[in-house]
């Protein structure tokens, strides 16, 4: 957690990103769970390949203010959790997300997690996005996950 931590650097925004190549990572959900969109870029340094994200989330606004979880409410003043009307996430925040950031930059894939996904995918592929099927599983997971830690470790990863 130390070297993760370490690859914070609150001087990176989005904005200078403008134009470039992403990938989008989603995972959606519909109640208690975080549903999440990261944005991945990548520049070479010195020959070799940084990684920069930047997350947007989602949740409720019934979860955000009826929740055990304290923190909800703060990372919503703070603008670091968006939260939709009602007691459902509503997809359509983060569809406007894609577009925005399809304005803005080179959608090269958007995978994602295809459980309650039909309708969004099916809206975006419409729409021409790049949608990518990508389930949860730990067959998927482990090859990427063991690649994160080591770009971490290396000081490659930012955040």
């Amino acid at each position: 957690m130390q070297k993760l931590f370490a690859c914070r650097d609150d001087s990176l925004s989005i904005d200078m990103f403008e134009g470039e190549e992403c990938r989008i990572g989603i995972d959606l959900a519909s109640k208690i769970d975080i549903a999440a969109l990261m944005t991945l870029f990548t520049r070479v340094i010195d020959g070799q390949v940084h990684y920069y994200a930047f997350g947007r989330y989602y949740l409720p606004e019934e979860t955000v203010y009826n929740a055990s979880n304290d923190s909800y409410q703060g990372w919503s003043l703070n603008n670091n959790l968006t939260t939709t009307p009602g007691n459902i996430i509503d997809f359509a925040y983060i569809e406007d997300e894609l577009r925005d950031l399809s304005s803005h930059y080179d959608i090269v894939e958007i995978p994602y997690d295809p459980f309650q996904a039909t309708q969004l995918s099916t809206r975006m592929v419409s729409e021409g996005f790049p949608m990518i099927q990508f389930g949860a599983t730990v067959k998927n997971f482990s090859e990427p996950m063991k690649f994160l830690e080591a770009i971490i470790q290396d000081g490659r990863f930012h955040y």
